[in-house]
């Protein structure tokens, strides 16, 4: 007789696994794009939001600048302008050597050789991307959806800002400053995009020539004084013996009040660092050799002040690039004569 002991888990019988289906083709695995554009490291700017950066605090005056949120997106709108028109260089690059391959009398057969259609192709592209202009004058016109001009800003999507935007936008479509254009020549918004007409004197080129600094993004937002110091630091002479600024000076730029003046900018040394070092988290800025750190080097007299960039794999420039404020200046000044002309007419 079988002896049952009470409370005992017999052994599960093996079950049989189903075969899988068989696989159709061998086609390899293509791994998904990603939905969204990602988030770029770095930014480049001229010197016409950096020199003297144009911002304001709650309670100062229209004519002084742009509020941070305002600032925010405008330089985020400059982004996507300079983003735009490089996607249209590009484009616009690829068509010699499109009618190259199209007006071929010999149609490439098997026997052609593929690299050497495709180094024909490349010094075709290379050479068209050598010669094309940069607009320095005019706008650009282009869409982008509420979702990803927040993202791109790194601003939160929240029912406040969302609210801000439009007032925002219309101020961005008046004079920065006493002195700067407006960013926007206009915009339109519909149900789920925003339609933007940027001034192309703030999307300037980064090549030999012209004077361009890259710039760590995305921007503080936590308030103007930080954000204004962000924008001077990374638009100054980082040569050897350059960039000095007296400290009053330094003071009026940023919009810091007298009173407690050097504590405020201390404060406002310690946030700047702390957001590099955000975005520095995973070595992003090392990689692109680009400062994670800001200090202050004062004069011996305590009269001047320099601001000092640093970094692990940082080095200071050592010859900088021609300057293109004149060229801005004079295409803006050749606007206000020809409009001018124009009224008295």
């Amino acid at each position: 007789m079988e002896r049952v002991i009470p409370h005992a888990r017999r052994p599960a019988e093996p079950q049989e696994r189903p075969e899988p289906p068989p696989r159709v083709g061998s086609l390899p695995r293509v791994k998904p794009k990603p939905q969204t554009k990602p988030v770029p490291i770095y930014s480049v700017f001229g010197p016409l939001l950096l020199k003297a950066p144009p911002i304001r605090h709650r309670n100062g005056p229209a004519v002084a600048g742009l509020l941070t949120f305002e600032l925010v997106l405008g330089a985020t709108v400059c982004l996507l302008a300079r983003f735009k028109i490089d996607q249209f260089k590009k484009k616009e690059s690829m068509v010699p050597g499109k009618l190259l391959f199209a007006n071929m009398r010999r149609k490439p057969t098997k026997k052609t050789s593929t690299k050497l259609l495709r180094y024909l192709g490349a010094q075709k592209y290379k050479a068209a991307l050598a010669a094309w202009e940069w607009p320095i004058k005019g706008d650009i016109e282009f869409d982008v959806s509420r979702r990803a001009l927040f993202r791109m800003a790194g601003l939160p999507r929240t029912v406040r800002n969302l609210d801000r935007l439009p007032e925002a936008l219309k101020r961005l479509t008046q004079p920065t400053n006493k002195t700067l254009p407006p960013i926007l020549v206009d915009y339109k918004m519909t149900d789920d995009k925003v339609l933007l007409t940027v001034d192309v004197r703030f999307a300037p080129p980064a090549g030999p020539g012209f004077q361009f600094y890259r710039m760590p993004w995305p921007l503080p937002a936590s308030g103007p004084i930080v954000l204004a110091l962000y924008l001077f630091a990374f638009g100054t002479d980082q040569r050897a013996g350059r960039g000095r600024i007296e400290y009053g000076r330094l003071y009026k730029l940023l919009g810091i009040p007298k009173r407690d003046a050097r504590r405020a900018l201390d404060r406002a040394v310690i946030a700047v660092n702390k957001h590099l070092e955000r975005l520095n988290n995973k070595g992003l800025l090392d990689k692109e050799k680009l400062p994670t750190k800001i200090d202050l080097s004062p004069s011996p007299a305590g009269r001047f002040v320099r601001i000092e960039l640093s970094g692990a794999k940082y080095a200071a420039p050592v010859a900088k690039a021609a300057g293109c404020d004149d060229k801005y200046l004079e295409a803006r000044a050749a606007e206000l004569e020809e409009a001018a002309a124009e009224d008295a007419a």
